[in-house]
């Protein structure tokens, strides 16, 4: 049995939607682990607001570096302040 000229251009319709709702599913699986990792993130901070003094020099560049990374300020910062600083060991 052949194939006709319009069941070919459905079954590659079908085909390309097939392959669309993979794709999205990928992305959704992404999207899900990351909100899962944000939570069990949040779930272990401690929630304690911490205030520096910093320089205005410093400010600009970090507000700069965040808007270029499309993230808040905060979430720019939490990972150097989480990460132990090895010129200190041993003080």
């Amino acid at each position: 049995m052949s194939m006709t000229d319009p069941e070919a251009a459905r079954r590659a319709r079908h085909d390309a939607v097939r392959a669309q709702v993979a794709d999205e599913e990928n992305v959704a699986d992404e999207e899900n682990k990351a909100t899962e990792a944000e939570v069990a993130e949040n779930a272990a901070a401690l929630g304690v607001s911490l205030h520096l003094r910093i320089s205005r020099s410093l400010d600009l560049e970090l507000r700069r570096q965040a808007a270029a990374e499309h993230i808040p300020t905060p979430a720019l910062a939490r990972p150097w302040l989480r990460t132990p600083d090895v010129s200190r060991q041993g003080r």
